[in-house]
């Protein structure tokens, strides 16, 4: 239920990826993908399209060291010391398809185009790294990177701040990045996205293909998913550890059960013929309800210490496989004795009110 940062239904991706010996030139990267996301958005029941360097959930990283910080180059100790952004090359429309919220300024728009100063779109992470306690807007950052067909460097000024998400999934903490404009730094891969207006994308993506064929029929479309399945499979495996173990642990705490109440209903039972004396001297049955079941809570109690305090020993163990929740939480483990506390509890009192009512002559004659 963690907030990824961005809207993730009615949201179909695609990769695509231009051959080299077509597109070698960054204008000719640019035109491609300008005049194809054009076609893709005239697509009826397309509500929005971008592409994206980078598309989040899909584990792709690509980090670079900050070379200078408004004009000031850094040192190379400067550089280790300061956390390297995610690089995200991004089309016009990229922050609407998925629903990033603009915090500051103005995102990637049609006016960073080739020629335009070169603009850059920090998240609040890298904003808030690279300009502490200060406006990020109309600073200048450069980076180091081997992206554009060739250029060294990229970068330029902040132009606008936006939200922070969670590109690495939602148990993953979020990293500074920044966006730059295809326009200005063109490359020859990206994942489209597209924004549907129904959850029906099959159909859509047989026209996608169409109007791709008609542009260049050499360039494929290949890893179609949606957003929400891309999702879906960055939890996968924790929820898949969560099932397995909620499942060991589920019959852990059945089995604790019904030994505690096993061993307390004999040990009761046991004692019969004891309560039948009782009862013949002149006891009330309440008064011998309640001696044999504080006697039979005393073991019990002892037990649930030793074992809060096993697993408070051996809570760490299981630290790496929690997300929103300590290795220690109280309301588990408070859960957990009080139910082992109630099944205690009915152990000794349901055999020992049963007992308390059997007539003392039966009672006696037990054994």
């Amino acid at each position: 239920q963690t907030d990824p940062g961005f809207r993730t239904e009615h949201v179909l991706t695609f990769n695509l990826s231009l051959p080299d010996a077509t597109y070698s030139k960054p204008e000719q990267s640019d035109a491609f993908f300008t005049r194809f996301l054009a076609d893709v958005r005239a697509l009826p029941g397309v509500a929005s399209a971008s592409g994206i360097f980078g598309l989040p959930l899909t584990d792709f990283s690509y980090q670079i060291s900050v070379h200078e910080l408004d004009g000031r180059l850094l040192s190379s100790d400067e550089q280790d010391a300061l956390a390297s952004p995610q690089i995200r090359v991004v089309t016009p429309g990229y922050f609407d398809v998925l629903g990033i919220r603009t915090l500051q300024g103005r995102p990637i728009t049609d006016v960073d185009n080739a020629t335009a100063p070169r603009a850059v779109v920090v998240n609040e992470t890298a904003a808030r790294l690279y300009w502490p306690g200060e406006d990020a807007l109309g600073r200048e950052i450069t980076v180091g990177t081997s992206l554009g067909l060739g250029r060294g460097r990229a970068g330029g000024t902040v132009v606008g701040v936006v939200a922070d998400t969670r590109d690495f999934g939602p148990g993953e903490a979020t990293k500074p990045e920044i966006f730059l404009s295809h326009s200005q730094m063109p490359v020859s891969f990206m994942s489209i996205a597209v924004r549907t207006a129904s959850p029906n994308s099959e159909a859509l993506l047989s026209s996608i293909r169409e109007r791709l064929r008609a542009i260049d029929p050499n360039v494929p479309i290949y890893q179609a998913r949606t957003i929400d399945q891309l999702m879906g499979d960055s939890v996968a495996q924790p929820r898949f550890y969560m099932l397995l173990l909620g499942a060991f642990a589920l019959c852990a705490l059945v089995l604790a059960a019904i030994g505690i109440y096993g061993v307390m209903s004999y040990v009761v039972g046991q004692r019969t013929h004891e309560i039948g004396v009782r009862m013949a001297l002149g006891a009330r049955g309440t008064q011998v309800l309640h001696e044999v079941v504080a006697r039979g809570m005393r073991p019990a109690i002892a037990g649930l210490g030793a074992g809060l305090a096993g697993a408070l020993a051996l809570a760490g163990v299981l630290s790496r496989l929690l997300y929103g929740v300590s290795a220690t939480d109280p309301l588990t483990f408070v859960g957990v004795a009080i139910v082992l506390a109630a099944v205690a509890l009915l152990a000794n009192w349901i055999p020992a009110r049963r007992a308390a009512r059997v007539d003392p002559a039966i009672a006696l004659r037990s054994e």
